[in-house]
Parts: C-alpha cells; sequence; structure tokens
C-alpha cells in the first residue's frame, strides 16, 4: 500500500518538477518568498556538473559572478585539499570515489556573501544568477532552526520523548504538534486537576456520575500527562500536548477493603460511551486503556470491535508470553494495538508481557508524568501505552481521515529495531518523528484507491496476473476464466478451477490472515460491483491509507473427497447423535430447511468412505468448545457472511467469524452462533466419511451445521434472510423469474441422469446455478459420475 500510494506521490512531484527544469541546463528553479526565513546576504549556488571541480572553482564561474557584487565567496563541498581534480580526468582518487564519480555526478557547491544587506535583493539575485548556464541552481541560506524542544522546567526528564533514548517526539513536533479538536479517551482512574493538564468532562461508570477528577491512585492522572500535558512552561509535556483528553473513570475505591478497584464491565460501557459519541462533535478517536486483560479479557475485546477508533492496550506487567494464552489469536484485531515497555537502554522491560502478538514496544521505565498535587515517576505497560496513544493523536491530528486500522499501521511500519524484537513483538519500537514523516508521504485528500487483484492461486506461489485500481465512485464487472493453468519449479503443473471471489483490507505483501482474512463475497465467476457500495457495506472505515483487494480464487484439485474424520459424531432425526462410522444409511438425519427455516430430517442419499490412511487432519475449534476434525474441506454455515462456507487449509481466514450451530431443543428451532478461534493441521492415520442428505445436503457434525465438500455449485444458490436463515422467497423468485428452472427431461438431454437422483440433489435450481457462474455443465458431469456409484447405497 505504502508504495502504491508513494510512487503516486513521487510521481506527481516529478512531474511538477520537471514543468520547471530548463530542457537544455537541467535548472532547478528557487521558488522562496521574502516571508522566508534565510540570511539576508547570502546565496547558495550548485555548479553544474560540466563546471563542477573536486577543489577549486572553475575560473569561468568566478568570472561570471564577478559581475556581481559580492564580498566573498566560499567553496563549500571541497573534495582532497591537496589534489587537483575537475570533471575531465580524474587522478589519484582511492578506487572507490573513482568508480562512485565515473557513475555519479558531482556537482560543487558554493557560497557567495553580497555586500548589500537585503532579503529583497537576496531573491533579485538570484533571479538572475539562474539565467546562467553553468548553474543548476540557486537559493537563498536557509535558517535551519533545531527541532522543537518545549522549555518546560523538567523536559530534561522525559527521556521517553527525547531524540536518543525514546520516540522522537522532537523531530516529530516538527511536522505536528497536535490539535485539541482531537479527543483522546483515558479510561483508567480519573484524572485529577492538574496545572499541566487540559480535559474536560468525561463521566465515572462506576458510581454514574461526572464527577472524574478524584483520583486518588494517580494512575489516570500520569497517562493523561503522557498523553497530553501542556506545554506551558510549568513541570512537563505530553506527547501529543494540544489534544482534548476526555477522563473516563472505571476504576473506584472499594469501601469494604479501601483498595481501588475496576471491573470489566466499566471498561466495557467506557467504551460503549465512546461508540455513542462517535458521530458527534465530541468524538472520541482514540481510547487508552492502560490495564490488564490483553490476551484473555474476551469481554472487553468483544466491545473494542464494535468502536470505530483506535483501541490501545497495555500488554500487561506479567513477564508472560501472551502467545501462550489459548485466546490470543483473537486480540489481533484492526483497531487494537497491544502495548509492551522497554527501558531506557531501548531494552524489554523485564516484567513486561511479550510476544508475536504484542504489537509495538514504547518506553515505560522512569516515567516521569503528573500525578494529584505534581510529578512522579511510574513504571509498567500502563507508561508505555499512553506514548502509543499520544503519536496517534498526533497522526489523527496531520491526517483527519486516517482511521484506526491505517493509524496503528503506520506506527507498525515505521518501528525501529524490528531485527532486535523480531523475537518478542510484532514489529518494534514506536517512533513519532518516522511515524510522521510516513504520513507526510500519504496524500491528504480524500481520494479512494480500489485495488483489483484479478486472478490468484488460493494454494502456496500465489500469483497476481493483473491489477489495476478503481476510484471511490466507480462500477466494476469482470468475469474470471473458468480454469487457469499452473506451474512452479516443484513440478507442480495442474489445471485450476475458479472458487469463489474474495475480498480482503490491506492485505497482500505480508499480510496477517488470522486477523484480516479474505472475505469470500461471491462464487459468481461474473463479478459486478459499486465500489461505493462494497465500502460501505465491508470496511466502512476505509480511508486515503487503505486499499481494498479483490482477488478470484482457483481451487487445486485434490485426491481425496471431502471428509469428515472417524469419531466425528452425525446428529439423528430424534436428535441424539451417532458416530459417523456407525451410519447404515439408512437413518434419518436432523437438517436445516432453507426453504422454510425451521429444522426438517431427511434420509441419507449416499455416503462416501475413505478407509484409514495418513491425511492432513484440518482441527476446526469454536468458541463454545466444540471441535471438529476434517479432510481437505468442508462447509460450514458462517453467520457473518451468511452462506456456506468451505472451511478447509485457508481455515485460519475464517477465524473470528461465527458459525450456526444446533440449539438444544430442536424443536424451538433456537439455532445459536458460535465463533471459530482455532485451527490447527496436523497428520494423522484415520478413516474418513462424507455423508450426503437428500434435496437438502446438510446435516449436523458435532452440533455444525454443515454441508460436504465436492459438490460446490449445489447449494448456496440463493439468498439467505439471516434474521430467520431463510431463502429469501422475493428474491428466490426473482432468480426463478430470471434465470427459469430445469425439467427433468430438458437436464436428461444435456447430462443423462435418473429421475431420482435429479430429485435428490433439486436438479431444476442447477438452471440458475450455471446462470450464476457457480458451476458448470462439465462439472455436474464429473460430479454424477463421481457418486453415482454411491447413490442410495449404505
Amino acid at each position: 500500500v505504502t508504495l502504491l500510494f508513494f510512487s503516486n506521490f513521487i510521481f506527481v512531484q516529478a512531474v511538477e518538477q520537471e514543468q520547471n527544469f530548463d530542457s537544455n541546463l537541467n535548472k532547478i528553479y528557487s521558488n522562496a518568498t521574502v516571508d522566508e526565513k534565510f540570511k539576508d546576504d547570502s546565496i547558495l549556488i550548485v555548479i553544474n556538473e560540466e563546471y563542477s571541480q573536486f577543489k577549486d572553482i572553475s575560473n569561468y564561474v568566478l568570472s561570471e559572478l564577478k559581475k556581481y557584487d559580492y564580498k566573498e565567496i566560499n567553496n563549500l563541498l571541497e573534495l582532497s585539499s591537496d589534489k587537483l581534480i575537475n570533471n575531465t580526468y580524474i587522478n589519484s582518487l582511492n578506487s572507490e570515489l573513482f568508480n562512485y564519480y565515473q557513475e555519479n555526478a558531482f556537482n560543487q557547491i558554493i557560497e557567495i556573501q553580497l555586500n548589500e544587506k537585503s532579503k529583497y535583493h537576496v531573491l533579485e539575485v538570484i533571479k538572475e544568477l539562474e539565467k546562467l548556464d553553468f548553474i543548476k541552481s540557486a537559493s537563498p541560506n536557509y535558517i535551519v532552526e533545531p527541532s522543537y524542544i518545549p522549555s518546560e522546567p523538567n523536559i530534561n526528564s522525559l527521556w521517553g520523548i527525547d531524540y536518543y533514548d525514546g520516540i522522537n517526539c522532537y523531530d516529530a513536533w516538527d511536522i505536528e504538534r497536535s490539535k485539541s479538536s482531537i479527543r483522546v479517551g483515558v479510561m483508567d482512574t480519573g484524572i485529577a486537576t492538574h496545572q499541566d493538564l487540559v480535559f474536560v468532562q468525561g463521566y465515572d461508570f462506576y458510581n454514574e456520575n461526572n464527577i472524574t477528577n478524584d483520583d486518588v491512585d494517580g494512575h489516570g492522572t500520569h497517562v493523561a500527562g503522557t498523553i497530553g500535558a501542556r506545554i506551558n512552561s510549568i513541570g512537563i509535556c505530553g506527547v501529543a500536548p494540544n489534544v482534548t483528553l476526555v477522563p473516563l473513570q472505571i476504576t473506584h475505591t472499594d469501601t469494604k477493603d479501601g483498595k481501588q478497584k475496576a471491573y470489566s464491565s466499566d471498561a466495557v460501557e467506557a467504551i460503549e460511551y465512546a461508540i455513542d459519541l462517535w458521530d458527534t462533535n465530541e468524538r472520541i478517536s482514540i481510547l487508552n486503556y492502560s490495564y490488564g486483560g490483553f490476551g484473555t479479557d474476551t469481554t472487553v475485546l468483544s466491545a473494542v470491535k464494535n468502536y470505530p477508533g483506535l483501541f490501545v492496550w497495555s500488554a500487561a506487567n506479567d513477564g508472560d508470553n501472551v502467545d501462550d494464552f489459548p485466546n490470543i489469536s483473537q486480540f489481533r484485531i484492526r483497531n487494537l494495538i497491544s502495548v509492551g515497555a522497554i527501558n531506557r537502554n531501548r531494552q524489554k522491560w523485564t516484567d513486561s508481557n511479550y510476544g508475536y502478538y504484542v504489537d509495538i514496544f514504547a518506553p515505560g521505565v522512569s516515567i516521569n508524568s503528573t500525578v494529584p498535587g505534581g510529578y512522579a515517576y511510574y513504571q509498567g505497560t500502563s507508561m508505555a501505552a499512553p506514548h502509543v496513544a499520544g503519536v496517534a493523536a498526533l497522526l489523527l491530528s496531520y491526517n483527519s481521515n486516517f482511521s484506526a486500522s491505517a493509524m496503528k499501521q503506520i506506527m507498525i511500519e515505521t518501528s525501529l529495531e524490528k531485527a532486535a524484537f523480531s523475537s518478542i513483538c510484532y514489529s518494534g519500537i514506536l517512533d513519532a518523528y518516522e511515524s510522521l514523516t510516513y504520513a507526510e508521504q500519504l496524500p491528504i485528500e480524500n481520494n479512494y484507491y480500489f485495488i483489483i487483484d484479478r486472478l490468484h492461486q488460493l494454494e502456496s506461489n500465489a500469483t497476481t496476473l493483473d491489477s489495476f485500481r478503481k476510484g471511490y465512485n466507480d462500477s466494476y464487472t469482470f468475469t474470471a476464466p473458468e480454469t487457469i493453468n499452473y506451474s512452479n519449479s516443484g513440478g507442480t503443473n495442474d489445471t485450476r478451477s475458479f472458487s469463489y471471489w474474495g475480498i480482503i483490507l490491506n492485505g497482500p505483501n505480508g499480510y496477517d490472515g488470522e486477523t484480516n482474512p479474505w472475505i469470500q463475497f461471491s462464487t459468481n465467476r461474473t463479478l459486478t460491483f459499486n465500489v461505493k457500495d462494497i465500502i460501505e457495506q465491508y470496511y466502512p472505515f476505509y480511508n486515503t491509507a487503505d486499499n481494498i483487494y479483490i482477488r478470484a480464487f482457483y481451487k487445486t484439485p485434490v485426491e481425496d473427497d471431502s471428509c469428515i474424520i472417524e469419531g466425528s459424531k452425525i446428529t439423528l432425526a430424534n436428535g441424539k447423535q451417532k458416530k459417523v462410522e456407525d451410519l447404515t444409511g439408512d437413518e434419518m438425519l436432523l437438517v436445516w430447511n432453507l426453504h422454510t427455516g425451521t429444522y426438517d430430517v431427511a434420509p441419507i442419499l449416499c455416503i462416501d468412505y475413505d478407509e484409514k490412511k495418513i491425511s492432513e487432519i484440518i482441527t476446526l475449534r469454536f468458541s463454545d468448545g466444540t471441535k471438529v476434525e476434517i479432510v481437505d474441506e468442508h462447509a460450514f454455515f458462517d453467520s457473518d457472511l451468511n452462506r456456506y462456507v468451505y472451511l478447509d487449509k485457508n481455515a485460519k481466514d475464517y477465524i473470528g467469524h461465527h458459525f450456526i450451530k444446533q440449539g438444544k431443543n430442536k424443536n424451538h428451532n433456537n439455532q445459536t452462533k458460535v465463533e471459530l478461534i482455532d485451527v490447527d493441521i496436523k497428520e494423522k492415520s484415520v478413516a474418513t466419511y462424507s455423508p450426503v442428505t437428500y434435496s437438502h445436503l446438510c446435516y449436523y457434525v458435532n452440533g455444525m451445521l454443515s454441508i460436504p465438500g465436492g459438490i460446490e455449485g449445489l447449494f448456496n444458490i440463493f439468498e439467505i434472510d439471516s434474521k430467520i436463515l431463510k431463502y429469501d422467497s422475493v428474491q428466490m423468485y426473482e432468480d426463478i423469474q430470471n434465470y427459469g428452472l430445469f425439467t427433468y427431461e430438458e437436464f436428461n438431454e444435456l447430462i443423462p441422469v435418473s429421475r431420482e437422483m435429479f430429485d435428490a440433489v433439486q436438479g431444476q435450481y442447477l438452471k440458475i446455478s450455471i446462470a450464476k457462474g457457480m458451476i458448470t455443465l462439465e462439472e455436474i458431469e464429473n460430479l454424477i459420475l463421481k457418486y453415482s456409484h454411491l447413490f442410495l447405497c449404505s
């Protein structure tokens, strides 16, 4: 994404610059104005390479410059004081310099000091100098000011924000010092009234009142100071000294033991408070949560997923590797950035949690900040998180269009010392200046780009065959090829069939499929959509720092049929469960009827079976403890996408999605939704089975609503009403009107098949499936050949 935007940025610059070039002399003209800061008697000149000399200034240049009223001339870039070298003969240089100057032009730089002191005179002389043939450029001698350093009395104690040890706020402030329009919520112990802090009214979620300055612990006040203490010649300053702080008090004093306590419920309410304000002038764009629970508190995580802004969460101070936490994979989401702590030596603080799922590290030891009545040094990941929240506020102040995911990605991409921290976090050490410099390279205007990545192999060695950009209001139509040929140096050579269109935000080039998976959103080979509609449906917080990719995925042929392993339990019509290997084929199974939106029962159409052999087993684990083990692929009903999706070797792409499971009482149609939380793939020797039910095709395996693999195009034919899990009757009628239905006689003329098998797979709807590009006649014929010998057999 960076390259896409940055390349355009450079291209535009190059075009603008080229328009100012003299095509013969390759000049660069000065655009200086008298309002800028520069010396009133000095001009800097870059000499064209034809006239540049490594030591002395050429006589021709000196003679031409005599026409101007100067008192002194200085050669600013002089090489080798004991050797006379000019541009036509290079002698006595070491080989490295010799090679360099053979390949690269050398431009001499000189300064002329004028007798007359006047900024206007400097600019007039520059205009005349630019006419000379030996001058590449002439410019004022600008006054270069040091990076901004506030005059706070205790500024030297703030190592966390300095050049060398910290996150380099001083250089970042030359780009952006933050704006009061940006509000940062401090979910903490409150913020005490303090001479160095300015904050607006927030809320106390335990006592349910507006009193939030009663911070007896000091933790929240300390965090607030690191984020946004004012530059006012008093005490200290924060990373984003002009932002508006909002105290969201979640900690209270327990009347029984006098200790400070906070509850997840209060944290959730604080997040909800910020969500409610999102579309108002009091929007809280960033939340800082310097509390424990990262990697374990899935309740707070669920609330974070609904918050449009950036949620900054401290990694906690237990010295643990968070990768060992059972639910940790759920915590890498687009709007959450987790923060570990470093010490002044830029090393991980001993007690800081760490691991791949900790996104970034920031200063967190001996951090001086505001506390009730004064200042104090604290340490912990609680102190590291507000450094990140502050940099996020700087970024959002610079470009208010940045989304939460954009701010997170910028800070991660520009973090430093990635190699040293590769084993203990996802990126490296936060750097404010690098983040703001990166932000400068991105266009601020609201110019949307939508990347179409047309073709992609589903397995390894993905190849992008074509890509281009579409604007925000553009529409798009493309028909993916039915098949593609695939080969690689390892000897693989096969033909792959179209599977589905996938969509992803900021995906290619090292995307993390666990937290930002490809979404399967169409199985029609011919894809037609409006870019704006796609953005509003899938990524409403998309902005200029984001790119959305679409790809057509092609399925790799496999030898094994798609199966569930022995021991898997199938739900019978009476609600009891039976191991799949114990099915005789005469049973009635519990199914879900998409025509009626209710439970139903159906006989077994056939059971495919493979004897015990070593296979790759995909283990799916769901949030309620359900585990299902499958081979290659098996379709489950994804309630987030409102369709059956195959879970196969790319099943991790669906972690975080919710799937339909049968309720405890089948008579009340109480389907439930459970979240896919983990996927594991390993080899073991098992026997595998693949039942198919008459007409409905589906059944419940270990309670999960599912359809066997290898029959794509026979289901997902109609749109489904998500509220009642039933075919959308209006849309279904329109499809039938538009595409028609097969009669048995009509279908049998195309592909010979028994009437019983035609009815069993609802063959009349295959005309619609073919028209929508979901399956071809050739693929149907292959399915009939594959399963006809199993039809109605045990």
